[in-house]
């Protein structure tokens, strides 16, 4: 992996940045790049790197800007000073405005990951618009390093450690070799003004905090050369993921049924027949390629899918983040994405409720994922009645004697009954839900827990006189319906 210089000279540093273009292949001769430039010391730096390497080379640049309506004056600041930079430099400069605030309440998203969707699509739009062959964003070693230190935190796969690649498309990151202290030297030497975002101190920002606080710290407690050692880590991981990714291309091809615009049609069989993770990575390579990406597709949604695949049995569905739905009926597992219409082309249009159905043989969790909860089981021993009577709606205890595993999770169906707590006899589910004025699109994702093909648990609402605690009870099961957003 190329490297910086430590303790680089203005001209050393520029060379650096040749030297990473070059060897990744970043930019070509001939090629046009918009620089993405907020402002800010990594992007002005790469700005002003690349309008040097420019001079010697034939490689047209303009400048984009994107203004997120967010931090108030500070942001108008920060537009004029990148409009002043281009104006400086001789470079056509493009600038846009987006309601990110608006955008992340119709879309129910952080307001990190609104600015960042508006922003990205506002520099394709640009390149596509004026024909720039590549796009340069100014992520570098240290953003690279923290990324895979977040994402080891979250408990994430081979991809999440990848971390950040040096190109995606025609996107690419010519700083991506060099460390944070180098960019602010060369600025410094240079003479080159830039501006600071206030909210990139703020620690209220999880990213912030591992910036500003944990980096530091494992760096003088742990490892002096942590940002080296995460980027190795980075480089071997996303060189294995990309081998193993070539590997799945055969098996996708082989449990592939049917492909079209919006739906892809896999084997069942060809599926059941691969080891876990292959199946996973064949259902990755799915998904990406009907959206292009597996943007907020985590390993648990993958999962999901593939017990879906795994169980036996006639029809059943999961609904995923971005439309994204899976159906499995029989021997065929269908992965398309859903029109505005809540339903995919191939249901004729109309809309089908998130249908979906777990299995534990054990206590433990399971990530509901079409009802975005997380149900946890856990034994336990025996507890007042106080406790019990204060347990909530989305908490439940069970005598452990009248449970018998495995328990099934799924949503409700026609014809369910059950006996809800305090009644002698059953009751029809749907008049259970209207008696309680459950509204009728939350109805068909409410959770039902069963053992021994009885409802125990209508979750979030009440348990049934079959399986409650008694005062001679001394082995319980807890279960309790946690918030799992996906």
């Amino acid at each position: 992996m190329p490297t910086s210089p430590s303790g680089c000279n203005s001209p050393a540093f520029v060379s650096a940045i040749r030297r990473t273009v070059q060897a990744r292949r970043l930019i070509t001769p001939g090629e046009s790049v918009l620089v993405a430039a907020s402002g800010g010391p990594d992007s002005t730096a790469m700005l002003y790197a690349l309008r040097q390497i420019a001079r010697t080379s034939p490689i047209p640049l303009a400048v984009a800007h994107f203004h997120h309506g967010l931090r108030g004056a500070e942001a108008d600041r920060d537009a004029e000073f990148v409009a002043g930079q281009a104006a400086e430099l001789g470079l056509p400069f493009f600038i846009e405005r987006g309601d990110v605030e608006g955008y992340r309440r119709d879309e129910r998203l952080s307001t990190e990951e609104a600015a960042r969707r508006l922003r990205y699509d506002f520099l394709h739009r640009t390149a596509d618009a004026n024909r720039f062959s590549k796009i340069a964003v100014g992520h570098h070693a240290d953003d690279n390093a923290e990324s895979v230190l977040l994402f080891v935190l979250r408990g994430s796969g081979r991809r999440g450690i990848s971390g950040i690649p040096p190109k995606r498309g025609r996107l690419v990151r010519p700083l991506i070799d060099c460390r944070r202290d180098e960019i602010r030297r060369y600025l410094e030497e240079e003479h080159i003004a830039f501006v600071l975002d206030s909210s990139n101190t703020d620690n209220a920002f999880v990213r912030n905090r591992l910036r500003n606080e944990l980096v530091p710290k494992l760096a003088a407690d742990y490892n002096p050369n942590l940002i080296e050692t995460l980027c190795r880590l980075s480089a071997v991981a996303r060189a294995e993921d990309d081998w193993m990714e070539t590997l799945a291309e055969p098996l996708f091809a082989g449990a592939l049924l049917r492909r079209e615009a919006n739906r892809i049609l896999l084997s069942v069989p060809a599926l059941s027949a691969l080891p876990n993770a292959a199946c996973r990575r064949v259902l990755r390579q799915a998904i990406s390629s009907l959206k292009g990406d597996l943007r907020r597709i985590g390993f648990r949604h993958i999962e999901a899918v593939r017990r879906l695949a795994e169980e036996k049995g006639g029809c059943a569905a999961l609904h995923l983040p971005r439309s994204i739905r899976a159906y499995r009926a029989y021997e065929q597992l269908e992965i398309c994405l859903a029109p505005e219409n809540g339903g995919c082309a191939a249901r004729g249009g109309e809309p089908e409720p998130a249908t979906f159905r777990y299995r534990l043989y054990e206590p433990g969790e399971v990530h509901l994922v079409e009802a975005g909860f997380c149900l946890r089981l856990t034994a336990c021993g025996p507890v007042d009645a106080e406790r019990i009577r204060r347990s909530g709606q989305r908490t439940a205890f069970f005598d452990m004697g009248k449970i018998y595993f495995p328990i099934t999770v799924r949503n409700p169906r026609p014809g369910d009954r059950f006996r809800p707590l305090g009644m002698t006899g059953t009751q029809k589910l749907q008049d259970f839900f209207t008696d309680r004025k459950v509204p009728r699109r939350s109805r068909w994702t409410c959770p039902l827990v069963i053992s021994g093909g009885k409802i125990a648990w209508v979750a979030g609402h009440r348990i049934s006189e079959d399986f409650k605690v008694e005062p001679a009870s001394r082995r319980l099961l807890l279960a309790e319906l946690l918030a799992d957003p996906m």
